[in-house]
């Protein structure tokens, strides 16, 4: 276990730069709209860019000689610069725009996601050659950040989950008709197609199927209680890195699956075996 002051350091450094690129993407929102590059159903905004540099430049003050992985070069990217006596090394992983269609659209759901994992050479090296990994760290903070609602949501492993300063936990839902469920949608057409496919079943068994399109602040959702499921195909590590780890300390469960291509299966849902296995049940079905 980190020494606890450490961590709640890394974890103040994180939450203090996810704010500062919320306050950009607050004052930009509405009015200031520029894109850098459209993509087969994806884009990417000027925002997305300079979020990502005020993040970078706050991290790699408080440290110095942590790792970057970061989304907006369009691949994994990692700064190593050094590794501990164990062969670890402290990991920043960056969505610092998560929701840049709903952004780019006007749509008020969005977030900055950070995390800190601690990594081996050799699984830093299988990341950034988009290879199968297993376990790909322990996570040490998360933070996902809503500037639009002013909700900081954060971790630290084995510290509890919190929303602004309040503890959150997963929603006490015992079967998966008692739950909402969160679907995103990403740029694969074909997870598209198969996501399209359960969705049938789904909203036969659930309360209610909802695609609002941003995987963080999705899974913080279910964290906070408000949801009892999400499940998506094809979202990379910093989707998901963040939010993760807050689940997991609001006492959620979790599942990721690599797809290939740097992509994965994810899926996470409040701790309650019938609705963890309702869902796995409707998803063994397409795999079928």
């Amino acid at each position: 276990m980190e020494d606890s002051d450490f961590v709640i350091k890394i974890c103040d450094t994180a939450k203090k730069a996810a704010l500062a690129a919320g306050d950009l993407q607050r004052h930009n929102f509405h009015n200031y709209i520029k894109v850098q590059q459209f993509f087969d159903h994806d884009l990417k905004l000027e925002t997305d860019r300079e979020s990502e540099q005020i993040i970078i430049d706050i991290l790699r003050k408080d440290f110095p000689d942590f790792s970057i992985i970061t989304e907006e070069s369009g691949m994994l990217c990692a700064d190593i610069k050094s590794y501990d006596a164990s062969g670890e090394s402290y990991v920043w992983i960056i969505d610092p725009l998560d929701g840049s269609v709903n952004y780019y659209s006007g749509v008020a759901y969005f977030c900055v996601c950070i995390a800190c994992y601690k990594m081996t050479k050799d699984q830093l090296d299988a990341l950034q050659k988009n290879e199968s990994l297993k376990n790909w760290g322990e996570p040490v903070a998360g933070v996902v950040y809503v500037p639009m609602l002013d909700e900081m949501y954060y971790a630290t492993l084995g510290g509890g989950a919190f929303c602004n300063g309040k503890p959150i936990k997963c929603g006490n839902f015992k079967k998966l008709s008692e739950c909402l469920v969160l679907v995103t949608c990403g740029s694969l057409v074909a997870s598209t197609w198969h996501i399209a496919h359960l969705l049938p079943e789904i909203s036969k068994k659930s309360l209610k199927v909802r695609m609002f399109g941003a995987t963080g602040l999705d899974i913080v959702n279910v964290a906070r209680g408000g949801a009892g499921v999400f499940f998506q195909e094809g979202p990379h590590l910093w989707d998901f890195a963040a939010s993760r780890l807050i689940l997991q300390e609001a006492g959620g469960y979790w599942e990721d699956l690599y797809m290939g291509n740097g992509r994965y299966k994810v899926m996470a849902t409040t701790p309650h075996d019938d609705v963890w296995n309702e869902m796995k049940e409707i998803l063994s079905k397409e795999e079928d």
